[in-house]
């Protein structure tokens, strides 16, 4: 099939996957103001499923503005694999 097809994900909707699962599903109250940097981003196949490939950075700034002027961020290194077809997070790492 084509990736014309509705239920094929996009590279713009594989990144806005991987984003919404950093910080708003699974690290929400601590990473709610992080800043991604995405460095990779190609399709490739996962355990023999199309997927998009994602690598990029995470920064996490301090709470408060006084501990922010403080401490530098916190960088972290992430990578992810989202499904293909349904755009499901098929695997991911962090370090």
């Amino acid at each position: 099939m084509a990736l014309q097809d509705s239920r094929f994900v996009t590279e713009d909707r594989a990144r806005d996957i991987c984003r919404e699962f950093l910080i708003d599903r699974y690290h929400r109250a601590r990473y709610r103001d992080a800043k991604i940097e995405f460095l990779t981003l190609s399709p490739t196949e996962e355990s023999g499923v199309s997927a998009y490939y994602l690598e990029g950075e995470l920064e996490v700034r301090s709470g408060t503005l006084v501990a922010q002027f403080l401490f530098p961020a916190d960088r972290y290194r992430f990578k992810m694999w989202v499904g293909l077809d349904g755009g499901r997070v098929l695997r991911w790492e962090m370090t």
